[in-house]
Formats: C-alpha cells, sequence, structure tokens
C-alpha cells in the first residue's frame, strides 16, 4: 500500500554496533549522553565529531545518512 512505500523511503537508523558509516560525511547521530540528535561528520575508525570539534566518538550510538537537499522550483 501507500505507507509501505513511504517507509521503505524512509531512513532507518543504523546502529554503530552494526556497521559504521563507508564514508567519511556528515550524518546524523543519536547520542546516548543528551539523548538527542545532533549532526556530526564521521572521519573514519569511528570517530565522530560535531562542527564545534566537540569529540562525540564514545557516545554515539546510532546513525543515519541526511537526507537530499530540496529541490529547487
Amino acid at each position: 500500500g501507500f505507507l509501505a512505500g513511504f517507509k521503505a523511503a524512509y531512513p532507518k537508523w543504523i546502529s554503530v554496533d552494526e556497521r559504521l558509516p563507508e564514508n567519511d560525511d556528515d550524518y546524523l547521530v543519536f547520542t546516548s549522553e543528551a539523548i538527542e540528535v545532533e549532526l556530526a561528520t564521521y572521519y573514519g575508525d569511528g570517530e565522530w565529531l560535531t562542527p564545534d570539534l566537540d569529540n562525540l566518538t564514545r557516545f554515539v550510538t546510532h546513525w543515519m545518512p541526511l537526507p537530499e537537499a530540496p529541490k529547487e522550483g
């Protein structure tokens, strides 16, 4: 049905215990410390830093790719 297609296209949280990103890039992360969603850059070797260069590595429990930017027009 309609919702099945919608849900399939919706990003899902991925546990860091399951796998880490293949590419060094920006991701949405969920942290155990603040129990919140943040933007963080993955630098390989399991290292996560915020745009302010705060190290979130030991707090990140889940991650997901950023959604695509809105299309103009």
